[in-house]
């Protein structure tokens, strides 16, 4: 328990210095904000769910999986979304919600279905991965140009902090053999900068790879020790544990007055959770599914999303009488988790 709590914190920690120090790398090389958007910050409160879903899929461990993936958007949806609106009335966008919302109610109700025959193969993983490509690409309508990806001037601008350099060939084309103090002051800065991300990247990483490990060794133990299932251990303890980014992000909504923001966030990570995660992990090695998902788990998930979009397709609007029922009903699921492994 002890180190199921530790590996926790420490991959909440890690996935937190792993997004920002990417985000500084790609900024430094003018990597477009645009593109640190699509990427890192879009999957990034649901690197903790990646991280340990990974490594579980090289231990052929689906319980695990499934379990840190359903019990993660069942948390998203009860308790995340639940706490937010109790302390702020969300109007939400009707663009965003009828994209976003619906996107979420179907893919949980394919996902379903698709787990009919007891599996998730290679190809049904293919599947969710294009799928999140697609809609990744149409939600920030993107235009495939190599400009969009790269930026030279803001690669010259950072790299010799001159205001002047149009671009890179620019400076080629000077073919200036002489560099003044203030511009080796500011390359020497540069360098110090990138290094200092790039350590940062990989130390991050490490713990992410290392805390995931001792995360679903933890839980297999705990699992063993106990004669517990370690699906409903995953949906119950990893899941909650792996959702406070998101939960971290919303309360930074809440004092910003961002309904907006706390919403996608929800909506995203539960989108990535069974597309981009799912997907990988599938890929990875093919991921057997039990009655407890097929019958019970997945079908509870699919519940929680239809309430979510049946109170906001009202008036588009989810306030504290929503937060309540959210609340209450994630409180009897817990309750249902406790009689299951109880029984």
């Amino acid at each position: 328990f002890i180190i199921l709590v530790v590996s926790l914190a420490a991959l909440i920690f890690g996935s937190s210095k792993l997004v920002a120090s990417a985000s500084k790398i790609a900024k430094h090389f003018g990597i477009s904000e645009f593109i640190i958007g699509i990427t890192l910050v879009a999957v990034g409160t649901s690197i903790p769910e990646l991280a340990s879903s990974i490594s579980a899929a090289l231990k052929q461990n689906s319980d695990f999986i499934l379990g840190n993936i359903v019990g993660s958007n069942i948390a998203n949806i009860g308790l995340i979304l639940g706490i937010t609106a109790v302390f702020m009335k969300m109007r939400i966008q009707k663009k965003l919600f009828y994209r976003d919302a619906y996107f979420l109610l179907f893919i949980s109700i394919a996902f379903f279905f698709l787990v009919a025959d007891s599996e998730i193969s290679r190809f049904d993983a293919a599947i969710f991965l294009i799928t999140f490509v697609i809609f990744t690409l149409y939600s920030f309508n993107v235009k495939l140009r190599y400009e969009s990806f790269f930026n030279s001037k803001r690669f010259a601008t950072h790299f010799f902090n001159l205001k002047t350099l149009k671009s890179v060939h620019e400076l080629e084309r000077k073919k200036r053999k002489k560099i003044t103090k203030a511009e080796r002051e500011a390359h020497e800065a540069f360098k110090f900068e990138v290094l200092k991300s790039l350590v940062l990247f990989v130390f991050s990483l490490l713990i992410v790879i290392y805390a995931a490990g001792f995360l679903v060794s933890s839980v297999e133990n705990i699992s063993r020790f106990y004669n517990l299932p370690e699906a409903l251990l995953s949906a119950f303890l990893v899941a909650v544990g792996t959702s406070f980014p998101e939960l971290s992000v919303n309360i930074a909504a809440i004092f910003k007055k961002q309904p907006t923001m706390a919403f996608g966030n929800i909506l995203g990570s539960n989108i990535a959770n069974i597309l981009l995660i799912l997907g990988i992990s599938g890929l990875i090695h093919p991921l057997s599914v039990s009655k407890l998902f097929s019958a019970w788990m997945i079908p509870i998930m699919v519940f929680f999303t239809i309430i979510l979009t049946a109170i906001l397709k009202r008036d588009y609007i989810l306030e504290r009488k929503g937060g309540i029922a959210l609340l209450a009903l994630y409180a009897l699921f817990i309750i249902l988790m406790i009689f299951i492994l109880v029984l």
